[in-house]
């Protein structure tokens, strides 16, 4: 609560009860009965309300004040996303935005969001949740880092949130029940004959890599 205390004849300045807070009232030179109040200084975003005491004034309906978070910075802000996921899985990556003061901001309009890697030709889709931003996209059907970094646009500049993050995209799980061998039907006493493994992942999706069946055992009887 901002409370107006200590008003004059001579209108000097007066304080506010939250701290770091400064309040200034002033007369409005040739309007009958009008002031202004201007605060300064109050730094911590939030909903204030304002009291007037003085005399009578005690009983004055009180008066809600919003104040928002100022415009973020870099600096202050961070970015993390999770280090791996799977090919053509969700990624997601959560973006703390703050202004000069530590408060929390969701206003992304300046917020610029790169994918590299073997991810370059992807873009995110963001949306807030509570005071975080969350970026996601899906991970590519290629393999390995997908680097992501976040900037915030000030003026003409680009400046860099937290550190560049560097998701590596692995291939999705084997499933066994969509895995098939196929080998020709006949074979030459001495010769070598062929034979091929298709693996797939649960979604039915062409999965695995050069170390998939690392220990495996074939069975020939």
């Amino acid at each position: 609560t901002l409370s107006m205390a200590g008003m004059s004849n001579n209108i000097s300045d007066v304080t506010a009860s939250t701290p770091s807070a400064h309040a200034q009232l002033m007369w409005i030179a040739g309007s009958e009965g009008s002031f202004l109040v201007v605060f300064s200084n109050i730094t911590r975003a939030g909903s204030y309300s304002l009291q007037w005491k003085y005399d009578s004034l005690n009983d004055m309906p009180l008066s809600v004040i919003q104040v928002v978070a100022a415009h973020p910075i870099a600096s202050t802000s961070d970015i993390s996303c999770q280090s791996e996921s799977m090919w053509l899985r969700p990624v997601l990556c959560t973006i703390h935005l703050r202004d000069m003061h530590l408060n929390p901001s969701v206003n992304s309009s300046a917020l610029l969001i790169e994918l590299g890697g073997v991810a370059i030709t992807l873009m995110t889709t963001n949306y807030t949740k509570g005071t975080a931003i969350i970026a996601t996209f899906i991970a590519p059907s290629h393999l390995g880092l997908a680097p992501v970094s976040a900037r915030l646009r000030s003026a003409r500049h680009l400046h860099q949130i937290g550190t560049m993050q560097n998701v590596t995209i692995l291939p999705a799980p084997v499933y066994s029940p969509f895995t098939t061998l196929k080998c020709a039907p006949t074979g030459i006493a001495g010769k070598p004959f062929i034979c091929r493994i298709n693996t797939f992942s649960s979604e039915g999706m062409p999965t695995g890599s050069s170390n998939t069946f690392a220990g495996a055992t074939i069975v020939v009887e």
